[in-house]
């Protein structure tokens, strides 16, 4: 191979991976928690709220996939529901929550192809936080390694 060609090829790769880096990148944010995602009603929140998650389940895709809302409805009759996240496979309620779970919500699990994730909501200094844990399926040859909850949206 003349030296020419080996620079084309190398820049060839140097964008390639680039490109795949790029999508990767976008593709591991753009579910997330969307400002303009966000209904409020008129009424200005007051009190402490209840929180009802709803997954919407959608089959465009080859993949199955999901929707993922939250709502907090408040004593006033204020109700504020944000679009958390699109995530592939299905959820439901998690039978064992964490400890640290807002009383007045629930925590979820979501799953597919042997990965999942799952929200919950904790209080934090008058604050609602959504929080987000991935994890992996294990084998015999593989343990996975464990997440720690990260937060993606605030109420």
């Amino acid at each position: 191979m003349n030296k020419t060609l080996k620079v084309i090829l190398i820049v060839i790769i140097v964008i390639g991976v680039i490109a795949v880096a790029n999508f990767f990148m976008k593709d591991s944010h753009r579910n997330e928690a969307d400002p303009s995602k966000t209904t409020t009603t008129e009424t200005k929140p007051e009190g402490a709220p209840v929180f009802a998650w709803s997954y919407t389940p959608s089959e465009k895709n080859e993949i199955p996939q999901s929707t993922i809302s939250l709502t907090a409805t408040y004593p006033n009759g204020a109700k504020q529901t944000k679009e958390i996240e699109t995530i592939e496979g299905g959820c439901n309620e998690y039978p064992e929550p964490d400890k640290d779970v807002y009383k007045q919500s629930q925590m979820i699990i979501c799953y597919y192809a042997g990965f999942g994730r799952y929200y919950k909501v904790v209080e934090s200094n008058g604050a609602y936080l959504v929080q987000r844990k991935e994890f992996e399926e294990g084998s015999p040859e593989y343990n996975p390694p464990q997440q720690e909850f990260k937060t993606i949206a605030q109420f």
